[in-house]
């Protein structure tokens, strides 16, 4: 059993990311058994060998392998002396009985790969009575191993040992897990496992991790107990398990540089020496000119902080007369104020409603300067909607009198807001009569739903205008008829 060093890890997997294919297994990640096989293994030899075939058609489906692999499951043979008689008879006629004794030696081996024939191979697995299910894991993943680099015609060409090069591709290809569990040195079986040690197997899964891109949580949720804590402690830099890019692709990287949309701060790539470029972002749709000191064009960004303000100017015009007239309804005799109407009274279906109203002016704001949806756009839309809501109880608080003196000279707006809130009335409509109750403190619950209902009613607008069709070209929204100039 060898000890390799991390140079020499290293050196052979290299060797083994060279000569095979760059996505070398049909199922990113490290394999894992499913349990339903867990059980399958416990009975008599034959379903035990029907299991294992199971496992190792598992197992070459996990690497891409369609055509299956017969796998033998034998009994092991212990080292015995068997005598025998035998007769021996001379010129003269004369015949002599003898004994003759012949040694059976045990096999030497827990697994072997055969192939006998052009297109016949076939793995032997030994029934050794010491072993657990993961210890002939461990020996079928290596054994599938040799019939995965077989069919990828991989030999190590004299450089390295065979056995040992095909235990670090079991773990190269996702068996790190199966091989260490199954290599642990343990007094409960009659022998070792495996080519190399068990501290060559961490420090190859290490490595893998970093040539695969695995990350820390795939790998650590492989391994209970102390490797599991050895892989975490050995994850905490985070370069370890990001993927190696290649020198070509390396040096691409560095003939770019990033900038930020416009419109939706989304980061893009750009080549570094572009003198003058038109960018277009893949998530917002925005284009934007780039200028030759590597700058966004100023009068672009101008234009976009332009459109903004007057399309949420619009959306506050819209919210101004939304409050007068819900106030107004009030103070005018309407039964009840619509924007505290809620279904079970935790659903503000009045307050979605009342911010839709209100926000309406962005939308049809956008609409008109054919001004593309950003996240500025929804936060302002957002803001517009809410503060309608503040806008109702303040002009409720402005123009309140009580015996002849406006409310706004003996209180601040705040301490209203607090008497208001905490005197509402939550009236049922259920049944034939309906009911009226003080909320109290729950009033400022009520008043926190009616909050985000208004905001969501706000969102309404936004994911109206994400679904509409505009222009890839000129990038104005489509009307019944829309020629591109």
């Amino acid at each position: 059993m060898e000890t390799l060093s991390k140079e020499e890890i290293r050196i052979r997997l290299k060797y083994l990311k060279d000569s095979l294919p760059n996505e070398p297994t049909a199922v990113k990640g490290c394999y894992s058994l499913p349990k339903a096989f867990n059980e399958a293994f416990n009975g008599p030899m034959k379903q035990k060998e029907f299991a294992l075939q199971q496992i190792s058609d598992h197992m070459g489906y996990f690497l891409g392998l369609i055509k299956s692999v017969k796998v033998i499951f034998v009994e092991k043979r212990e080292d015995l002396v068997k005598s025998h008689s035998i007769f021996i008879g001379d010129n003269l006629g004369n015949v002599a009985e003898a004994s003759k004794s012949e040694l059976f030696q045990e096999e030497r081996y827990a697994g072997l790969y055969k192939i006998t024939g052009y297109d016949h191979r076939e793995i032997t697995i030994v029934n050794d009575r010491t072993f657990y299910l993961i210890h002939f894991l461990s020996v079928l993943a290596h054994e599938v191993t040799h019939n995965y680099l077989y069919h990828h015609q991989v030999t190590s060409e004299g450089r390295f040992d065979s056995e040992v090069l095909t235990d670090l591709a079991a773990i190269y290809l996702g068996f790190g897990g199966t091989i260490l569990r199954g290599y642990a040195p343990s007094s409960a079986i009659s022998c070792r496992l495996g080519y190399i040690d068990v501290a060559t197997i961490r420090r190859a899964i290490l490595k893998v991790a970093m040539l695969r891109g695995w990350s820390a949580k795939e790998i650590g949720r492989e391994f209970p107990g102390f490797d599991g804590f050895y892989f975490q402690l050995h994850s905490l830099p985070r370069s370890i398990f990001r993927p190696v890019q290649s020198e070509p692709q390396a040096e691409v990287n560095r003939e770019k540089r990033i900038i930020l949309c416009s419109g939706c701060r989304q980061k893009l790539r750009i080549p570094k020496e572009a003198a003058s470029l038109k960018v277009k972002c893949p998530k917002c749709g925005f284009s934007f000119l780039i200028g030759n000191n590597g700058y966004t064009n100023q009068r672009k960004n101008i234009k976009m902080l332009a459109q903004d303000l007057i399309v949420s100017a619009f959306g506050l015009l819209t919210s101004v007369l939304t409050s007068i007239l819900l106030v107004l309804l009030e103070k005018y005799g309407f039964p009840i104020s619509i924007y505290t109407l809620s279904l079970w009274a935790v659903i503000p279906v009045g307050a979605v409603f009342c911010g839709f109203v209100a926000s309406s002016g962005c939308y049809y704001g956008a609409r008109l300067l054919n001004h593309r949806p950003t996240l500025p756009l929804l936060l302002n839309m957002a803001i517009v909607s809410v503060f309608t809501f503040v806008l109702i109880h303040y002009w409720s608080y402005v123009t309140m009198m009580v015996k002849g003196v406006a409310v706004s000279e003996r209180i601040s707006f705040l301490q209203y807001l607090d008497i208001v809130l905490q005197h509402k009335s939550l009236r049922s409509f259920i049944g034939p009569r309906s009911s009226s109750t003080e909320l109290g403190q729950f009033g400022f619950i009520v008043a926190f739903t009616q909050i985000i209902g208004f905001g969501l009613g706000g969102v309404v607008h936004y994911l109206r205008l994400l679904t509409l069709n505009y222009c890839k070209r000129c990038l104005k929204y489509w009307a019944n008829t829309h020629v591109c100039e």
